[in-house]
């Protein structure tokens, strides 16, 4: 559906409008979404912009979707803005927000093959609150199998596609080629579709460390090594980065990306989002690179290009006065390092069974990924309550080291963290069973919303 610049509440249009969700045509090539729990702002128009050039250049159909995951009222903006897009471009924009979603999802679990408990279950996870970085991917993958979509493009709102000035080429050109064809001859992999193409970042950096940058570098650095696993979760092919050039009306080289350096925020995806879930867990960074992760393991190509997204902080966390923002991103980050301990052990063991996890058949062993999570909590030389300890020791010694407002700043995190030392473990525990969990289901759900499609 398009959206409609006149608004109206949940239960009204936006509510009836879901059950009658349809694209414009019979299918979507491509869609390109963009997850928000802000003023979407610039971005909507850049990717408008971007998505109408791509359109006319490559000849495939693109469809926009825009994810808002908070309550009606503070939606309000990004739902009239997304509706003045709609209203003057050639594509079809769809809007999804809170109450939108959850009609969707009651359809889903009806649809699908499941239990009355896994029925529940699966409408309490897909349905968390705001926070979470896997909420929006999740949406996106189960909306994207609703209309046929063959990839997904993601564009955060923070973060600004690239562009090549001398001849307009658009990232999203760059990904629509990169996932269709074959990398050639030259290249190590050859004759494999890549799975996953992105670039790096220049702007603003992805992970909040200034205060710490500020007190003393090395305990960035530090804070970076509690997760960090060596090579653990490099690709098999790490060390190794074959180079071609992409055909796109002027070349763009490109390489496989052996060792992580592309980021999620602007980038594009075939087919895994298919196999596996990203993990809903609401307070924990870094919860949406699963998908990215799995292909590593299973050494399927992921490309990086070089048209690098701009990444630019909202005010207020550029001005880091919020302490309460501050709080929930340093507790954010502690559960990110923990969860690293079970990820890294997970790693080890899906890298030793990726025949198993793909097998000739090309059915991916979602069953299998999902007992190397739940297995790895029972493992003893999962070293999490030292993790714990180092990351608080870090930014206690920070707060040592600081004065004026870098050191207020710095005594709401240390306080924060210790009052989270305790729960931190068993939090993230939780989540992984979680993750675990919604596995079992995904390619049961992702079959449910493919059969809703509109006909």
């Amino acid at each position: 559906m398009h959206a409609d610049s006149s608004w109206q509440p949940p239960a009204g249009r936006l509510r009836a409008g879901l059950k009658n969700y349809r694209a414009d045509t019979g299918g979507c090539r491509r869609l390109v979404y963009i997850p928000t729990h802000r003023p979407v702002g610039e971005v909507l128009k850049r990717v408008a912009v971007e998505i109408g050039h791509a359109g006319r250049r490559t000849g495939d159909e693109f469809q926009m979707l825009v994810i808002d995951d908070r309550d009606v009222a503070l939606a309000r903006e990004n739902h009239v803005a997304t509706a003045q897009i709609a209203e003057s471009s050639a594509f079809a924009v769809n809007w999804l927000g809170r109450e939108a979603w959850a009609d969707f999802v009651e359809m889903l679990v009806q649809v699908a093959d499941l239990t009355k408990a896994q029925c529940g279950f699966a409408a309490r996870v897909l349905a968390k609150e705001s926070g979470s970085y896997g909420s929006g991917p999740n949406k996106a993958s189960l909306l994207a199998a609703y209309l046929g979509a063959h990839s997904l493009h993601r564009r955060d709102s923070d973060e600004f596609p690239g562009f090549r000035d001398h001849d307009e080429l658009t990232t999203l050109q760059v990904e629509a080629v990169a996932l269709a064809v074959p990398i050639p001859a030259a290249a190590e992999g050859v004759g494999v579709v890549p799975y996953f193409v992105g670039s790096d970042i220049v702007g603003e950096p992805t992970k909040d460390h200034r205060d710490l940058m500020t007190t003393a570098p090395d305990l960035a650095d530090q804070i970076d090594r509690i997760s960090s696993a060596k090579d653990m979760w490099r690709s098999a092919a790490a060390g190794s980065s074959p180079s071609y050039v992409l055909d796109v009306g002027a070349g763009v080289p490109v390489e496989r990306d052996t060792l992580g350096k592309t980021e999620i925020g602007v980038s594009a995806t075939r087919t895994v989002f298919e196999w596996i879930p990203e993990m809903p867990a609401v307070g924990v960074l870094g919860t949406d690179y699963f998908q990215k992760g799995l292909l590593y393991r299973l050494d399927l190509p992921v490309l990086w290009h070089p048209l690098s997204a701009t990444h630019v902080y909202e005010p207020s966390r550029l001005e880091q006065r919020n302490l309460a923002s501050l709080r929930r991103y340093v507790l954010a980050e502690l559960r990110y390092c923990i969860l690293k301990q079970y990820w890294n052990a997970a790693n080890v063991s899906l890298s030793a069974m990726a025949k198993e996890l793909m097998p000739r058949s090309g059915l991916f062993r979602a069953d299998l990924y999902a007992d190397v999570f739940r297995n790895v909590l029972d493992s003893d030389s999962v070293q999490t309550e030292a993790a714990v300890t180092e990351f608080i020791t870090v930014h206690e010694r920070a707060l040592s080291l600081s004065s004026g407002e870098v050191a207020a700043r710095l005594e709401a995190r240390v306080l924060a963290l210790r009052q989270a030392r305790d729960t931190a473990v068993g939090y993230v525990q939780a989540a992984v069973v979680e993750f675990a969990e919604l596995t079992r289901l995904w390619s049961r759900l992702v079959s449910a919303a493919r059969a809703m499609h509109p006909t």
